[in-house]
């Protein structure tokens, strides 16, 4: 069991982990600025799925994504 109670990733949270990292990329692009700079700002634990809705809000909750 992982520490946030979850062992699989469902679809969703594996689709939302899709759209943050596109969301990465478009930061990067957008700011000109390089993966460690964002990752400095983001904890990102892509095996347990998560990410942000589509209103941009990190759905701590059920991890993945978290700013820090």
């Amino acid at each position: 069991m992982s520490p946030f109670g979850r062992d699989i990733p469902t679809a969703a949270s594996l689709a939302l982990v899709s759209q943050m990292e596109r969301k990465y990329e478009n930061i990067m692009t957008e700011h000109r600025i390089n993966r460690n700079e964002v990752y400095r700002k983001y904890i990102y634990v892509s095996w347990l799925g998560a990410g942000v809705d589509d209103a941009g809000n990190t759905l701590k909750h059920c991890c993945g994504v978290m700013a820090v």
